[in-house]
């Protein structure tokens, strides 16, 4: 029931949910298609903080609400309301913790590629792994800002590699393992 991409269509705002259940909440990859698409219509300033009814296209006009604060006497949380039956909704908090972690990934890619001495540009293919990187999509990617857009015909989805890695050392046999021994020596933590 996570919801996994969001669509705006001609006919409103389409949720896909992880197993094709009724939505309950937002996972990683929801949150970056959410913020994507929230994005490209341009319900966010930018800031990444959303914007007020007034100031959207009239389709999400009443999409755009405010919840009670969850703190006594504290203000209004600002939200986009994704999901109606449950009502699910993206506060602006939730934003903000998106830029933020956003950010830490953006900041460890460029850690990375300046200790490799490797410039962006140089990059030839970027290969996202595991549950999350198969999970996202290459465009929700870069639109919220993770990847740099000069990756955007360079991003390749692999799934589960750390498996498929095992499978082909297993098959491939004593060779295959020096790789795998040399490549872990090689390694470097950052």
């Amino acid at each position: 029931g996570a919801v996994r991409g969001v669509r705006f269509t001609p006919r409103g705002l389409r949720v896909e949910t992880v197993g094709d259940r009724k939505p309950r909440g937002l996972c990683g990859s929801g949150l970056l298609s959410l913020a994507a698409r929230l994005g490209e219509a341009e319900a966010l300033d930018p800031f990444g903080r959303l914007r007020e009814p007034g100031e959207v296209d009239p389709s999400l006009r009443d999409r755009l609400v405010r919840l009670p604060s969850p703190v006594p006497g504290g203000h209004p949380l600002r939200a986009f309301r994704f999901c109606d039956d449950p009502p699910l909704h993206l506060t602006q908090g939730d934003l903000r913790e998106l830029r933020l972690a956003t950010g830490a990934l953006r900041a460890a890619l460029e850690v990375t590629l300046l200790r490799g001495g490797v410039r962006e540009e140089q990059v030839e293919e970027c290969v996202l792994a595991g549950a999350f990187g198969a999970g996202i999509s290459r465009e929700d990617a870069v639109r919220a800002g993770v990847l740099p857009q000069a990756w955007a015909g360079r991003i390749r989805v692999l799934g589960a590699g750390a498996l498929l890695g095992l499978e082909r050392a297993l098959r491939e046999g004593d060779r295959a393992w020096d790789r795998v021994r040399d490549l872990a020596r090689r390694a470097e933590h950052i």
